[in-house]
């Protein structure tokens, strides 16, 4: 299937499907409560928890989940580098990233130095090292990335398309919000089977994943990379590749390790902005649905 993006119009058009968007929205909604009930049914929840097993459990079946998102995305006419998943961006987000925590890893050792003494190390998951290394390589290369390519790439892509985003940064923030609204309240089943959150407590969740889905959404729109994005969704917000085990000092002095992450955030976002704006001018092309491309073009004939 040939791709809809108009390059010589300046858009990435989606074909406007609405069957195709209700069957992500209802595989968004149905597939991680299946795919985590049906591992509690073979191994149990508890197998899974904190291991290395479960690590590549999650890992298997968000390829599976990002393969079926794929498949409604080229039905939509829209390749996964239209939506900023390609070979080139992934590579400039994988030496990116990992750049950016040698130097927050270095900066970090030497703050808590200053005010205490740290221990630096392998921490542990699940009394682990080689856990831990699985989970932090399967929350980045797996859950942030498979996560944007879904949430961010597919839905919001969608979503900013379908309310007209292209015409106005008011639209596109709109699309924005409602769908990190959808992707706050697809992550209920995660919290109520695998955390094990009462409903009160996964429903006071939402907010806080709501306001994680509009950050994203924003580094998602003002980079255009799934990987750069999923990347720092994976090592931020899910398990941190900081090798700082243990401090011995006042406990003050670890809120300065978050002022030096958001830093390195900002500033990794920054680089890779002006890079991509001076060689991949294309990729910031604005998206939109086919149907009202074509108006937009009929009227102004």
């Amino acid at each position: 299937m040939s791709s809809l993006a108009d390059s010589d119009a300046g858009h990435v058009t989606f074909a406007g499907r609405w069957p195709t968007l209700l069957a992500f929205l209802l595989l968004a909604a149905l597939y991680p409560g299946v795919s985590i009930g049906l591992a509690d049914r073979v191994v149990g929840i508890e197998t899974l928890r904190g291991s290395v097993f479960g690590s590549l459990y999650t890992a298997a079946s968000l390829v599976v989940f990002a393969l079926l998102t794929w498949l409604l995305l080229r039905r939509e006419g829209v390749s996964a580098s239209d939506v900023g998943l390609d070979a080139e961006r992934v590579r400039v987000a994988v030496l990116l990233v990992a750049g950016m925590w040698v130097v927050v890893n270095g900066v970090a050792v030497s703050v808590l130095s200053v005010f205490g003494d740290p221990t630096v190390g392998v921490p542990r998951a699940d009394g682990s090292r080689a856990a831990w290394m699985v989970e932090v390589l399967v929350q980045a290369l797996f859950v942030g990335i498979v996560e944007e390519f879904v949430y961010r790439g597919y839905l919001q892509s969608r979503v900013v398309a379908a309310v007209g985003g292209s015409a106005s940064r008011w639209l596109k923030a709109l699309g924005v919000v409602l769908a990190a609204t959808l992707f706050a309240v697809m992550h209920l089943p995660q919290r109520l089977l695998v955390s094990e959150l009462t409903l009160r407590q996964a429903a006071a969740n939402v907010p806080v994943l709501l306001v994680a889905g509009v950050a994203l959404g924003v580094l998602y729109e003002l980079t255009r990379n799934v990987a750069l994005v999923g990347l720092l969704h994976g090592t931020v917000l899910n398990r941190t590749p900081l090798f700082v085990v243990s401090f011995e000092g006042p406990p003050a002095a670890t809120g300065n390790l978050t002022l030096v992450v958001l830093v390195a955030v900002l500033l990794a976002v920054w680089l890779y902005r002006r890079w991509a704006r001076a060689n991949r001018r294309a990729d910031f092309r604005p998206v939109a649905l086919a149907s009202s491309r074509r108006a937009s073009q009929s009227g102004g004939e």
